[in-house]
């Protein structure tokens, strides 16, 4: 499952409901606040209030879910991608959030399931396995949804 708003109190709920039910699957968690805001509409809480949030999230989910992984969205699809340095800044970013609340990560997901060579060189440096195309299901699917 692609994590993509721990910082929604509505599904953050749900999601727990449903980690409950299924900690076996993956859940793949974006910590990503322009991404956020861009799809919120605008949040009303500061960079650092969101970090927060959803890296605490992270580890309660964490608490119950058997896997967790990253879900960086590096580049769209129509998009040329990016650099090999930009993506090693963002995925390290990533990863070092999760070291922070001690989660060590070892696979990670990509946003509209883009990577290039790259992206594979890097996952290979910090010792992260992708995940291809597995997983179709989002957190906020889950809205409406009886868990």
């Amino acid at each position: 499952m692609h994590v993509e708003a721990l910082h929604n109190d509505r599904v953050f709920e749900r999601l727990l409901l449903y980690a409950k039910k299924h900690p076996d699957i993956w859940y793949m968690v974006m910590i990503d606040y322009e991404n956020s805001k861009a799809r919120a509409g605008g949040l009303k809480m500061s960079e650092e209030e969101y970090a927060d949030k959803v890296l605490g999230r992270t580890k309660i989910l964490s608490g119950i879910a058997k896997n967790i992984g990253l879900h960086p969205h590096l580049y769209i699809p129509y998009e040329d991608p990016l650099s090999y340095e930009a993506q090693k800044n963002e995925i390290s970013r990533v990863k070092g959030l999760f070291d922070q609340i001690g989660i060590r990560a070892s696979h990670i997901s990509f946003g509209y399931w883009t990577w290039d060579e790259n992206t594979v060189k890097i996952c290979d440096e910090l010792g992260l396995k992708i995940h291809k195309r597995c997983m179709a299901l989002h957190d906020y699917d889950l809205m409406g949804e009886k868990t």
